[in-house]
């Protein structure tokens, strides 16, 4: 598969490179976070974890230094911990844990792309009464937000222009209401340390009702990415576990030459 090229004249090229060689490394999170790393690595329990935590964007460093989970595996925060290694499904779920003891009632959103991997959001509240986020991703752009957004669709918003295949496409279509990990089906599940609650939150997610985030002209008109955002959208990312769906594939192949 290869990357996207936009030019000034919105047409689209194939760089002649795999993705794989266009997309540049992020720094190890020693390197980029070497306090909060230790941290994580020698963690021995959520709780113990939980001390170091002070803030939501704590927990945003906890996800950010933990290696990006390429299986299908959907761990319990415990094991994600245990491991190392998350995705977005089981750092949502560990950033739910780790605001829900600063306060936070541990809520997921789920948004939902088309020819793209879904995602997951943790939420948190502001002292003004706006929402953040804190997420675990692939992708540069789809981590931390601050709570500044007056409606869960307006936070939703803030990840359209980052959120994007392999193949150039912005992707995102649809998001859920807030899950709270602790009410409804969800009570007395334990979902931190067992893999059957995991299972409970995965069951009641595909449940939720999807709210459209544009009409099906609007998604037509939207522009590939270009080389910039592409670029710096994509620092970092481990191609072995981006979406790699056929029809992304055969979209990438397909571009016509400029």
């Amino acid at each position: 598969m290869s990357a996207w090229v936009v030019d000034i004249h919105r047409k689209v090229r194939v760089d002649p490179r795999p993705v794989a060689a266009v997309i540049a490394p992020a720094a190890s999170a020693a390197a980029a976070d070497p306090e909060m790393a230790a941290i994580v690595a020698s963690a021995p329990s959520l709780a113990a974890l939980a001390a170091h935590v002070r803030c939501p964007f704590d927990a945003q460093r906890v996800l950010d230094c933990l290696a990006y989970n390429t299986d299908d595996l959907v761990r319990c925060p415990a094991d994600a911990l245990a491991a190392k290694r998350a995705h977005c499904f089981d750092g949502g779920m560990l950033a739910a844990a780790l605001l829900q003891r600063l306060g936070h009632a541990p809520r997921l959103v789920f948004l939902d792309a088309d020819d793209d991997d879904g995602h997951i959001l943790a939420l948190f509240s502001g002292d003004d009464g706006g929402v953040g986020a804190v997420a675990k991703s692939n992708f540069a752009a789809l981590r931390y937000r601050e709570p500044v957004y007056r409606t869960i669709r307006e936070l939703v918003m803030s990840y359209f222009d980052g959120y994007f295949n392999l193949a150039g496409k912005r992707t995102l279509r649809r998001y859920s209401r807030p899950l709270c990990l602790v009410s409804g089906p969800l009570q007395g599940v334990d979902w931190e340390n067992d893999q059957a609650g995991v299972a409970a939150v995965d069951a009641a997610i595909d449940k939720l009702p999807l709210q459209r985030l544009l009409s099906a002209a609007e998604a037509k008109r939207l522009c590939p990415v270009d080389r910039r955002s592409f670029l710096s959208g994509t620092l970092g990312t481990d191609v072995a576990g981006a979406y790699r769906g056929a029809a992304v594939a055969a979209e990438a192949a397909a571009a016509p030459a400029s």
